[in-house]
């Protein structure tokens, strides 16, 4: 659990420091492990400013982040995991527009984030990804942020929209609150009340139905650009679950298959794996 925040002015003025503050304190107890944060602002066309805050799972020593390119112009700040990221790694050390020398880490998933985007694209990129996610990248040649979500939720990410001014995002609420206030001034966070009721009886919000108005969540499974010009784009799908088929295998056969298999690759993290399992002999299998 790492923690993410940032802003995109879209009034070509500068990001403060103190916005950026208020965003780490706001996400400082994800992640222990250190912070970063890096702004761009040197022209009306530049401007923004990603914080992180991170707890370390993978590449100890070598994945601190925000993570940039050597040009300067790719920024990236993450929090998850990417379960296939040495494959992922050997394929971008064969690309012709990236190769071995481009690497500076060791095994760090974050660095095959930013060379993949460079590489492939946000489409080839998102295409490959296996894992948990929830990012923000900055393309400083295109003068855009694009932020993505993996295809089951499992990571947060909030952002709002505030006017023609700024569009503000969190892995947490508490973040986005913060620099939605800090940029917007002190007005009051209003609650739709109907949302709040069907979020109560549901259990759950989905991306059109925050209990804040204004506020929203990425979706499963889906990202978002916001660029000076257009603002924030609306959101699109880059994957949604399939539907079973004529000959297809049966549905508990195909889990248990898939199960093993995300089981192996997350063994393969470095750290010794613990099960919270309940009490039946289906979970009572997994570890074995």
């Amino acid at each position: 659990m790492c923690g993410i925040a940032g802003i995109v002015r879209l009034d070509g003025g500068p990001v403060e420091p103190g916005w950026l503050d208020r965003a780490e304190a706001a996400i400082a107890h994800r992640g222990c492990d250190g912070n970063g944060r890096f702004v761009r602002d040197e022209d009306e066309h530049h401007s923004v400013g990603l914080v992180h805050c991170r707890l370390s799972i993978i590449d100890h020593e070598g994945g601190h982040q925000p993570m940039v390119s050597r040009d300067g112009q790719t920024a990236v700040v993450f929090n998850g995991c990417i379960y296939n990221h040495r494959t992922l790694r050997r394929e971008l050390m064969m690309h012709q527009a990236v190769g071995r020398d481009a690497f500076t880490t060791d095994h760090s998933d974050t660095e095959v984030l930013l060379h993949g985007f460079r590489a492939w694209g946000i489409d080839g990129l998102l295409d490959r990804l296996e894992g948990m996610f929830a990012f923000a990248i900055w393309d400083g040649q295109q003068g855009r942020l694009i932020l993505a979500r993996d295809r089951a939720g499992e990571k947060p990410l909030y952002f709002k929209q505030l006017g023609q001014t700024a569009v503000v995002f969190g892995s947490t609420m508490p973040a986005v609150i913060a620099l939605a206030k800090a940029v917007g001034g002190s007005g009051e966070i209003e609650v739709d009340t109907a949302e709040l009721h069907r979020a109560i009886r549901r259990g759950w919000c989905g991306p059109e139905s925050m209990p804040l108005k204004g506020f929203c969540t990425l979706g499963p499974g889906c990202f978002a650009e916001v660029g000076r010009e257009a603002g924030l784009g609306a959101p699109r799908a880059y994957w949604s679950p399939p539907l079973p088929t004529t000959g297809s295998k049966p549905a508990g056969r195909l889990m248990w298959n898939r199960s093993m298999r995300c089981c192996a690759r997350r063994w393969r993290l470095g750290w010794r794996p613990t099960f919270h399992l309940a009490a039946s002999c289906q979970a009572g299998s997994i570890p074995h």
